[in-house]
């Protein structure tokens, strides 16, 4: 599988970048313009960053064995003492630990953010990022010039003792002499120099002290792109996406871009859910209030008696006053009533139950005296009504029966 090698260019929002590939190695010559171009060229491109400038610092710090485990947390410490700024201002990676040396770099966290955030918001991946002067092919042990055609900006990257350096051009020399005084006894290691042309490579090597120039072997490649003297094999090459860095793994991959649509699939689900649930109180709040409202109704129309449901027990009530079917209604009873009633103003009706299996309507009245009561029986039997007096009894000053009424007198 090929990668994307992109590295910034000393313009902002430029870079060069040039197609990889583990095996083949190089695909194509490189190329530079905007990131718009870059994008435009190579949507959603897997990348690997390259990073140098005064940024970027390696170091080599020592260590005691029994410090290993917690190295980790022991180099912010280290570090603290030879840092100006705020060492929880820089992102701090570190290499492959090897006895008693701990390899790492370190770079300002926010600054590095930005590199990222820079290529991922385009849409690219950033899946690694390394030190370019650490990718310099040749010896372990050489220190190692590269000439690149973004030596405009006043930086190579360079490998000395093994660290990958940005040095500024024209501080070369000191820290050549300091790299050497650092160095086990002060040896001088062979020199290699990476460079389009042997004149380009020989301004490089002039410029370097003459204690190092003169003892130093010194061996020149020509290469056609500067990037042909990188490699990425390199075992040791910090990792620089590591730790709050570190690439995200395929499902975080695959929810960055789905995060905004689903958060607003959960917001909405919320929203409905919480409208849901205030609507369901409001229709239980009405139901309750509507319930209280039959209870009422059920007893105005019927005072006494069991109530469990008064809506069921008043659609079978009215039931039983409509009939159905071939059973009789109480309406033609009524009908029948009605004008024997009207003639019989001292006699009151209390209640009115009909009786739809035995076609009877019960009727709870109230008189002055038995003598009316009995009359208006009488006067219901001559309407053609059967009419049967039951209960008479007195009720303080007036006298009380049940009355029942059926359709057909006998």
């Amino acid at each position: 599988m090929s990668v994307l090698i992109i590295r910034p260019e000393s313009t902002p929002g430029h870079y060069r970048w040039r197609r990889y590939d583990r095996r083949a190695g190089w695909l194509a010559a490189s190329q530079k313009g905007s990131l718009q171009t870059l994008c435009k060229q190579h949507p959603g491109a897997q990348v690997w960053l390259m990073l140098d400038g005064p940024q970027l610092v390696m170091r080599r710090l020592p260590y005691r064995p029994e410090e290993r485990k917690h190295l980790s947390r022991l180099i912010p410490f280290e570090l603290e003492s030879d840092i100006a700024g705020d060492i929880q201002s820089l992102h701090i990676a570190i290499d492959a630990v090897e006895p008693e040396t701990v390899t790492l770099a370190y770079v300002d966290r926010e600054w590095f953010a930005e590199q990222i955030e820079a290529l991922e918001s385009a849409g690219l991946e950033v899946s690694r990022c390394f030190v370019t002067g650490q990718l310099i092919d040749g010896d372990k042990d050489d220190w190692k010039i590269l000439v690149t055609d973004g030596a405009d900006d006043g930086w190579l990257p360079t490998q000395l003792s093994g660290l990958g350096l940005s040095v500024d051009v024209s501080m070369l020399p000191l820290v050549a002499e300091r790299v050497q005084r650092e160095a086990v006894a002060g040896a001088i290691p062979a020199l290699h120099v990476f460079a389009s042309s042997q004149s380009e490579a020989d301004d490089i090597v002039s410029m370097l002290p003459e204690s190092i120039r003169g003892e130093a072997r010194t061996r020149v490649s020509i290469v056609n792109e500067p990037w042909d003297a990188l490699t990425f094999e390199r075992p040791g090459a910090i990792e620089l996406r590591q730790g709050l860095f570190a690439a995200p793994v395929r499902w975080q991959k695959l929810w960055r871009p789905a995060r905004i649509p689903v958060i607003a699939a959960a917001a909405a689900l919320l929203i409905f859910l919480l409208s849901s649930f205030i609507e369901l109180q409001i229709n239980n709040a009405d139901y309750r209030r509507i319930q209280q409202q039959v209870e009422q109704v059920y007893r105005t129309a019927v005072p006494q008696g069991v109530l469990v449901d008064a809506e069921q027990q008043l659609r079978s009530q009215l039931a039983q006053l409509r009939g159905s079917g071939a059973s009789a209604s109480v309406l033609p009873l009524l009908d029948q009533i009605a004008p024997v009633l009207l003639q019989h103003g001292d006699v009151r009706v209390h209640r009115v139950n009909f009786l739809a299996a035995r076609q009877e309507l019960q009727l709870a009245l109230t008189a002055q005296s038995n003598s009316q009561l009995l009359a208006f029986s009488e006067a219901l039997g001559n309407a053609g009504l059967s009419a049967q007096a039951r209960n008479i009894s007195q009720a303080g000053s007036r006298q009380q029966a049940n009355l029942l009424v059926s359709g057909v007198a006998p």
